[in-house]
C-alpha cells in the first residue's frame, strides 16, 4: 500500500456536490484531493468539446444546465466566488413527445405558473388546456386515474415528515401503469433532479421530489439558464480549488474504502491501481449508482 500524508481529505466524484465539498475545505486551509472516474470534472453540469450540425457549431452539453429557483446555496456559493453574477431567465417550458413520425410539442410551464388555481391545484389548469389533451395517447387517457392518484398522494402525503417510507415501492413501478407520454414527461422531470433508474428510486422519494420542486410551491417551477454553460462553471470553481491547494485526479475510478487505526484508505483503478491512505476518510460525492457499488464493495454484507 502506497503511503500518502499530502491530502487532508480524499473526495471522491468531482460533479457540483463534490467541487462544492473541495472549495469549502480549501478554503478553510485544508487540502483536497479530487478523484473523478471520467476525464472531465463536473458530472451533469460539465460539458464537452463543440459539435458541429450542417456547419453550426453547438456548445454540448448534457444533465443539468439551468438553475431552479430551488438551489438556494448553489446560487449564493456562485455569486459569493464570482462564477456566476446573472442568469438568463426561462420565459417557458415546452413538452415535446413524438409518437410516430409526429413531433408534438405544447409549452406547459407557463400555464403552471400562470396558473388561476392556487397550489398545490395549480396543475389542474393544464386539463384546461387543449394542446395538452393533444399531447396524450389513447393509453395515457385510460391511465389518467392513476397519475391523478399519485399526484393526489403527492399532496397529502410528506414521506419523510410524516414517517411513512413506502418500503417496498419505486417510481418505476409506479410508472409502469401510466400511459407512454405521461411516463416520459415525469420520467424527463424526475431524471432532472433523481439522477438515477427509475426502478431504484423509492416512491417516498419521488414524492418528497414532486412536493419540493413542483406540487407545493408555484415558483419552484421556475427556472434560469447559466449564462456560459455549465462547462464555464465547473472550469472556475476547478481552478478556484487548484488555487487555494487542492488537486485532481481524472480516470481514477474508487473501488471502495475501508477505515482502521484512525485512518481511512481507499482502492481504485486508473491509469495505475493503487491504494491510497489518508488522516481522514474520504468524501463520497458521486452519483447513486457509484455509491451503491462503492458502499456494496465497503462494507460487505
Amino acid at each position: 500500500m502506497q503511503k500518502q500524508t499530502d491530502y487532508d481529505v480524499i473526495i471522491i466524484g468531482a460533479g457540483v456536490a463534490g467541487l462544492t465539498a473541495a472549495l469549502h475545505l480549501a478554503e478553510r486551509g485544508l487540502k483536497p484531493l479530487i478523484l473523478e472516474a471520467g476525464e472531465i470534472a463536473g458530472g451533469r453540469l460539465s460539458g464537452n468539446k463543440e459539435i458541429k450540425i450542417k456547419d453550426q457549431s453547438f456548445p454540448s452539453e448534457h444533465g443539468v444546465h439551468g438553475i431552479w429557483s430551488s438551489y438556494v446555496n448553489l446560487r449564493h456559493m456562485l455569486k459569493r466566488h464570482e462564477v456566476v453574477s446573472q442568469y438568463i431567465p426561462a420565459l417557458d417550458e415546452q413538452w415535446i413527445y413524438r409518437v410516430g413520425n409526429s413531433v408534438r410539442r405544447v409549452p406547459i410551464g407557463k400555464t403552471i405558473r400562470r396558473s388561476m388555481i392556487p397550489a398545490p391545484f395549480h396543475y389542474i389548469q393544464l386539463f384546461f388546456s387543449p394542446g395538452f389533451w393533444g399531447m396524450l395517447t389513447l393509453r395515457d387517457l385510460l391511465s389518467i386515474f392513476n397519475v391523478w392518484s399519485v399526484l393526489v398522494m403527492a399532496i397529502g402525503i410528506d414521506p419523510f415528515v410524516e414517517d411513512q417510507p413506502l418500503a417496498g415501492l419505486t417510481f418505476g413501478k409506479t410508472l409502469k401503469r401510466w400511459g407512454p407520454a405521461f411516463r416520459s414527461l415525469f420520467f424527463g422531470l424526475t431524471r432532472n433532479g433523481l439522477a438515477t433508474d427509475p426502478d431504484e428510486v423509492p416512491l417516498a422519494g419521488f414524492l418528497a421530489f414532486l412536493r419540493f420542486y413542483t406540487l407545493m410551491r408555484r415558483d419552484a417551477w421556475a427556472f434560469e439558464y447559466l449564462p456560459n454553460g455549465g462547462g464555464d462553471v465547473c472550469e472556475k470553481l476547478s481552478a478556484k480549488i487548484m488555487n487555494l491547494g487542492g488537486e485532481f485526479r481524472f480516470k481514477s475510478r474508487v473501488m471502495r474504502t475501508l477505515r482502521g487505526m484512525g485512518t481511512g484508505s481507499l482502492t481504485g483503478s486508473g491509469m495505475d491501481s493503487q491504494a491510497l491512505t489518508l488522516p481522514h476518510l474520504s468524501s463520497l460525492a458521486s452519483d447513486s449508482p457509484a455509491a451503491g457499488s462503492i458502499i456494496k464493495s465497503s462494507f460487505p454484507c
